[in-house]
């Protein structure tokens, strides 16, 4: 997903979150939930968008990351190694 993939529409009460082209997130109706700040909603949904595309890139980042499960299994390996068990 890339930012030209993500777009928004506004009411007077929310925001759509649009990906390519058809709805995807929907904040708007009676009680809606604002999860970022913004003066207006399109500053609220535009907050949304680069929240999202930050999360994803983030989590790109992560995959040559090791797991925990990875650094677990180095350091019981290390141990037993290293006490010879």
């Amino acid at each position: 997903m890339t930012a030209s993939d993500l777009t928004y529409t506004t009411t007077d009460t929310g925001y759509t979150i649009l990906l390519n082209g058809k709805p995807w997130i929907v904040q708007d109706g009676d009680n809606p939930y604002f999860p970022y700040a913004g003066d207006t909603m399109a500053n609220k949904a535009q907050t949304h968008i680069a929240a999202i595309l930050a999360e994803q890139q983030a989590a790109e980042e992560a995959k040559g990351q090791p797991t925990i499960e990875d650094r677990v299994s180095a350091l019981e390996a290390a141990q037993v190694a290293a006490l010879g068990v």
